[in-house]
């Protein structure tokens, strides 16, 4: 039995959907602590992605010093990002303040 590599079936399934933003959103969502924690390291645990729309990936943060680490690294967390994913989706990083 030969296995195929899940993110080598996910961008054809997205294609096949009949909804592929909506499917694409879902997989940033779902990538953004991987993503998150590869470049930044653990603590970007702290972060969490809610939200992609027209190329902007919302994402929640426990202080502005988070935001503004967030922003420094940016670029490659929007490269990586869109490098997992096989195509750029993720063109922008918005954040906002956790609610206490």
């Amino acid at each position: 039995m030969t296995f195929i590599k899940m993110k080598n079936l996910l961008p054809r399934a997205i294609e096949r959907s009949g909804n592929p933003d909506g499917l694409g959103a879902a997989l940033v969502l779902d990538l953004w602590n991987k993503v998150a924690v590869k470049i930044i390291g653990e603590e970007a645990k702290k972060t969490k992605a809610f939200r992609l729309q027209s190329g902007t990936l919302y994402i929640r943060v426990p202080s502005p010093l988070w935001a503004q680490e967030l922003h420094l690294h940016s670029p490659q967390l929007i490269d990586e990002l869109n490098k997992e994913i096989g195509k750029r989706t993720v063109v922008k990083l918005w954040t906002r303040l956790r609610s206490k």
